[in-house]
């Protein structure tokens, strides 16, 4: 008897960082994510996180920290982000969330370039 994959939990997050920026922005790349998720056998959105006119480089940013505890409590197999400069724009930062992430046997997906391993975090994240 064959049994179906568990559906794959994913949980969003998107940012935009200044009042400067047009805050479609979040409606933008909640949607990317959403439309990339679609086509993902099995993945199924449980949440979405966002912060709003609150810079990459700032730390205790509301959403971002909502994120870390849902993933810390299980909430997510999958976290989607349309880049990872939404995430963090601070690599020690970007590297503390992959290990938690990884510790709680969450994958980190980007749309256009799929799962992210520890060396797409140290590259990208060095630009982001």
């Amino acid at each position: 008897m064959l049994h179906a994959a568990k559906p794959l939990r994913v949980a969003i997050y998107a940012r935009y960082s200044t009042d400067l920026q047009n805050p479609t922005s979040i409606d933008d790349q909640v949607r990317l994510c959403r439309q990339h998720a679609d086509l993902q056998d099995g993945w199924t959105v449980v949440k979405v996180f966002q912060d709003v006119a609150i810079s990459g480089a700032t730390r205790g940013r509301p959403g971002f920290d909502a994120l870390q505890d849902f993933i810390a409590d299980g909430g997510c197999d999958i976290v989607l982000f349309e880049h990872l400069d939404r995430l963090a724009r601070d690599l020690e930062v970007l590297m503390l969330f992959y290990k938690k992430a990884r510790h709680a046997d969450v994958e980190m997906h980007q749309p256009h370039r799929g799962k992210l391993g520890i060396f797409d975090i140290g590259i990208l994240g060095t630009f982001a």
